[in-house]
């Protein structure tokens, strides 16, 4: 028996989704200094994470989480090198230059 799957919703990755937000174009025109503001506010999530959790309240763990998502993100903006545009490293294929 076929399942029919024209109800079924398609499937979108992470990034399409955080690439419909309004600030996205300058963070694929600077994707590097993106990645260090990144860097450095999952740096600070996860001390306040360790330290939350240090004084053994466990809402500690939603900071770890949100540096744990911000660390990837930042690590994904950071293998965009600056030869290679934003677009081709997401996916799409960018207009030539003249």
């Amino acid at each position: 028996m076929h399942v029919p799957t024209d109800m079924a919703a398609p499937s979108r990755s992470v990034l399409t989704v955080v690439n419909r937000l309004p600030f996205w174009s300058q963070v694929s025109r600077h994707p590097r200094a993106w990645a260090g503001v990144l860097f450095a506010s999952a740096s600070w999530n996860l001390f306040l994470g360790v330290l939350t959790l240090g004084y053994g309240l466990w809402v500690g763990l939603l900071p770890l989480a949100g540096s744990v998502l911000a660390f990837w993100i930042g690590y994904r903006l950071y293998q965009i090198t600056p030869s290679e545009p934003a677009a081709s490293a997401a996916g799409r294929t960018a207009p030539a230059r003249r």
